[in-house]
């Protein structure tokens, strides 16, 4: 499995159970392996030390997936970086945000970042199953890249990502004529579903 924007790898504050069910998964299951990709420095730190105690094969990686190689400027915000974006969000959003989070901090560092394909060839890997994305807005962008591949055993059959509301459905209409079925899924705690599971059908 990859998770990219794995953060510290323990919390998903936005969420109700205010726990990413990945942590949990793998400590539980260490027979599967996986890629945790997380970009801020400072998070990247806490994430392995989380991690330590799990028995899985892992492989941690400091960079942030984008469609290319190349530099970028992420806006960090929010609690522990979590909500860290490449957008810049409309005040309306930043200011609902700092209300939730109550954390008004932001800075602007420069991240390395890799495409899909670089990461997969990186990490020598030749089957991905499974795939978690919380990228701030920018998760729909990755999945359509993810769907460029011209390998496809690293196109995974169980997609997991953040839904952006400022979005529209195309990333879901895409995967669906792919043969994926679409679940809401993520209840936040003003009872929303902010995340969207799509399964392939050849495993249901």
């Amino acid at each position: 499995m990859i998770q990219i924007g794995a953060n510290d790898g323990k919390y998903e504050y936005s969420k109700e159970s205010g726990k990413d069910f990945i942590f949990d998964f793998l400590l539980t299951n260490p027979y599967w392996q996986a890629v945790l990709v997380e970009p801020i420095p400072s998070v990247f730190t806490e994430l392995k030390k989380n991690y330590s105690q799990h028995k899985n094969q892992i492989a941690f990686v400091n960079n942030a997936i984008t469609e290319r190689t190349e530099t970028r400027e992420l806006e960090i915000s929010g609690k522990e970086g979590k909500n860290s974006s490449f957008f810049k969000r409309p005040q309306s959003l930043i200011g609902k945000i700092r209300s939730i989070l109550k954390h008004n901090n932001k800075i602007k560092i420069n991240v390395n970042c890799i495409s899909y394909n670089e990461l997969c060839s990186i990490q020598n890997l030749k089957e991905v199953d499974f795939i978690k994305i919380d990228a701030e807005g920018y998760d729909e962008i990755i999945i359509e890249s993810i769907l460029h591949t011209d390998q496809s055993n690293l196109i995974p059959k169980v997609f997991f990502w953040e839904k952006n509301t400022h979005t529209n459905n195309t990333c879901e209409e895409k995967l669906s004529n792919l043969g994926y079925h679409i679940f809401l899924s993520g209840l936040n705690k003003s009872g929303n579903y902010m995340d969207r599971v799509a399964i392939h059908s050849s495993i249901l």
